[in-house]
């Protein structure tokens, strides 16, 4: 009888233990629940929406979209939330997943957090999504495929990124992945737990609010957050982004697209694109290699700002990032031949080619009608670079290029 009753003691006491643990662990995954974010948003102080249509026309309010907006979908309403075009055209950022990235018809229940604030060009941008499934298979393959959608993204964007290796903390596997480009940074984090997936995503741009906003949440929703500390998007950086160091430099504007056959620019301005549109004009191009179609990112800077008496005091630098170092160096090689023929061998003061640190170099000045001219050709990985300078005088020249070539860390001693 006193066995029998010790026996029930030591069962419940082991009862009780185990679901302790159960109820322990299933709170700690229930962060990145669609549940677990609401009960976050509601403390982060942002605003609940019921309606698609009222989400999107709040994203134009000023004050609406700075302090929090979300809402939560299952069945159809998933895809009219993460596929809605208002809502993607405002996050579809460099280095960023846009909304519509995230959707997949096995979503049972979905939570979207929305938080963005631009002000004196600086911008920062976040989306966060807790996505629910029904099977724990269904969440695994959704898992890998944001994964491999981030990497192509920040492949594709020029980002620069380090550590993709898997991290496990309580049950939670996760890949809190930091990445920029110049005064650029972005943070596409994906977490994984049983049937639920959190992804956190964010851009920011000449500003470094998007940590507090970042760390706050993720303390709230007792994950790991990914570590901004390091990232200062108030000053260029020091390596890698060649072109937007000179686009800093020289104060140049941003410029539309639409706008690149003008010629009336009289401040310093640049071009940054992925479209067809600056890669069929880029540089003339016209080969039958077609290597053009492998650019995956465009920027091109003009600086006519010069003396306005002298026409031909002026620069054009351009960027290309391609798939591939091979398909670089082909172009690289193209370019070069090309620039050499259709020079004739009685201007040409001087030509100079050869590699440096990993970065091959093509380069030659010239005495033309009335102006000077130095062209300039570099190859370094999968980045094309293609630098123009003319002058009116041979000593502007060899200042201006100086002066470009310096500031973009590619001169030649």
């Amino acid at each position: 009888m006193q066995w029998n009753c010790l026996q029930r003691k030591i069962t419940g006491i082991l009862i009780f233990a185990v679901t302790a643990l159960i109820l322990q662990a299933c709170s700690s995954f229930a962060g990145i629940s669609p549940a677990g974010l609401r009960e976050a948003c509601a403390e982060y102080d942002s605003e609940r929406y019921d309606d698609v249509q009222d989400l999107r026309r709040s994203l134009d309010n000023p004050r609406a979209l700075p302090a929090g907006m979300y809402m939560t979908e299952a069945g159809d309403g998933v895809s009219s939330l993460l596929q809605d075009n208002k809502l993607n055209d405002r996050f579809d950022l460099p280095g960023m997943l846009p909304p519509e990235k995230l959707y997949s018809s096995d979503i049972s229940e979905i939570t979207l957090l929305i938080q963005g604030d631009e002000e004196d060009g600086s911008l920062s941008m976040l989306a966060v999504a807790a996505v629910a499934f029904d099977s724990t298979s269904d969440a695994e393959d959704f898992y890998v495929s944001i994964k491999n959608k981030i990497t192509g993204k920040l492949n594709a964007d020029g980002m620069v990124y380090g550590d993709l290796a898997e991290h496990e903390n309580g049950g939670i596997r996760s890949v809190p992945l930091v990445a920029t480009r110049n005064r650029r940074a972005s943070v596409n984090c994906v977490y994984i737990a049983g049937k639920n997936v959190l992804v956190l995503l964010g851009c920011e741009y000449k500003t470094n609010s998007l940590k507090d906003n970042v760390d706050t949440l993720c303390s709230l929703l007792k994950i790991d957050p990914p570590d901004l500390a390091s990232v200062d998007c108030t000053v260029p950086s020091q390596g890698g982004d060649r072109l937007l160091n000179l686009c800093e430099e020289t104060g140049a504007a941003e410029a539309r697209t639409e706008d690149y056959d003008r010629t009336d620019f009289t401040v310093p301005v640049f071009f940054h694109s992925d479209s067809d549109l600056l890669k069929d004009y880029s540089m003339l191009i016209e080969d039958d290699t077609k290597l053009y179609t492998h650019i995956l990112d465009t920027i091109i800077l003009y600086d006519h700002s010069g003396d306005r008496d002298d026409r031909y005091d002026n620069f054009v630098a351009v960027e290309f990032l391609f798939d591939s170092v091979e398909n670089a160096g082909k172009f690289y090689e193209y370019i070069c031949g090309k620039q050499d023929g259709s020079m004739s061998s009685d201007v040409i003061m001087s030509r100079d080619n050869g590699e440096n640190n990993g970065i091959a170099h093509h380069r030659f000045k010239c005495a033309l009608a009335g102006f000077y001219a130095e062209y300039s050709m570099f190859a370094e990985g999968s980045r094309f670079y293609y630098v123009l300078v003319i002058n009116s005088t041979e000593e502007g020249m060899n200042d201006t290029s100086s002066k470009v070539l310096g500031t973009m860390g590619l001169s030649v001693q």
